[in-house]
């Protein structure tokens, strides 16, 4: 499987790591990589671009991600802000591309756990029983999402961040890193 990161920047690169520790995407057969698209390209045209330690190439620019449609191929894009991040997923899946949910080896998901689509999850990230994830959501390292909660789409629980039991986590929502949400804030 390839897998299409729309947005190589700093959120892109960390998606890449991700990834490539998944053997659905680390291979070296050139039809099942990781590839960036990004709207640099115009100004980087295939050369080498580095990333603090790493090394990628970005391949076209983002609107181009049309050409890439088929069913070896899926999608993530990359973008920080959330409501960008959702609006390109809905893009995507109505051009019909398929979207990559990536969730690294060891996130600790309860077996109960729904996670929709175009959501990735970082390492030591932790989902507890009976929640579900929306798409387009970034569980970031190390991120607690207690027993019982429901993340609508495009959420962001960032590095360290606490959603504490059966809260309902709005549409867009970011909890920054070290923030507690307590039980039952947010309800639906």
């Amino acid at each position: 499987m390839r897998l299409i990161i729309i947005g190589a920047g700093g959120h892109g690169q960390a998606v890449c790591e991700v990834a490539g520790a998944l053997q659905k995407y680390n291979t070296r057969d050139e039809n099942k990589n990781i590839i960036f698209l990004d709207d640099r390209y115009r100004d980087v045209a295939n050369r080498e671009q580095k990333y603090g330690t790493v090394v990628y190439k970005i391949v076209g620019m983002c609107d181009e991600y049309w050409k890439y449609i088929n069913q070896d191929t899926e999608f993530y894009p990359a973008f920080g802000d959330n409501k960008i991040r959702l609006e390109w997923e809905e893009r995507i899946a109505q051009a019909g591309g398929k979207l990559a949910t990536i969730i690294h080896p060891t996130a600790y998901i309860a077996k109960s756990v729904v996670i929709k689509s175009g959501t990735v999850i970082f390492p030591k990230a932790m989902i507890n029983t009976g929640c579900m994830v929306g798409s387009a959501c970034i569980i970031n390292m190390g991120a607690i999402v207690d027993h019982g909660c429901v993340l609508d789409d495009a959420c962001h629980i960032n590095s360290g961040a606490i959603v504490m039991a059966e809260n309902y986590v709005p549409k867009y929502t970011k909890v920054d890193g070290g923030e507690v949400i307590e039980i039952r804030k947010w309800k639906g």
